[in-house]
């Protein structure tokens, strides 16, 4: 591409900037969704390891130690409930994240393109200059050929 400038190449170089803060910003999103999702996998187990320790249906409880047994369960229970509800924020947000990268992807390649039919452009004129000085110079090759060969040519005698 030696010769040929962009004139938009600034503007390029600023899409392309934008376009790697939005992957940043989607980035962070999807690890704190995945972190969400790690907790309550967290409490899931949490809640699934307590109940195979506390088999209900095998042993004999007080009341006292039913109504802890169960506040504990349903502590885990709403916390897992408000977990999944910031999960559907957290992708939400992913949502909205990813509209924003694939717009700004969309208007990088946009400018790309526009670049690579200047440059295609740049090259069809260039070869369109070099044959045309190619053509020239077979000419003036042409042209000196005539002049030989009439040069050459012995004068009739009459």
């Amino acid at each position: 591409m030696a010769g040929f400038v962009f004139p938009l190449e600034r503007v390029l170089r600023y899409r392309e900037r934008i376009e790697k803060k939005q992957l940043k910003q989607f980035s962070m999103k999807k690890a704190e969704l995945l972190e969400i999702e790690s907790k309550i996998e967290c409490e899931m187990k949490k809640l699934r390891d307590f109940s195979k320790r506390m088999d209900f249906q095998k042993g004999i409880f007080s009341s006292i130690e039913f109504l802890l047994t169960h506040n504990y369960v349903f502590r885990l229970e709403k916390k897992i409930e408000q977990l999944k509800r910031e999960r559907e924020i957290k992708r939400e947000e992913l949502d909205r994240e990813l509209d924003k990268l694939n717009e700004a992807r969309k208007e990088r390649l946009a400018i790309e393109k526009l670049r690579d039919r200047q440059y295609q452009r740049y090259l069809q004129m260039l070869a369109k200059t070099e044959e045309k000085e190619l053509d020239d110079i077979n000419q003036k090759i042409g042209l000196n050929k005539e002049k030989l060969t009439i040069e050459d040519l012995p004068l009739e005698e009459s």
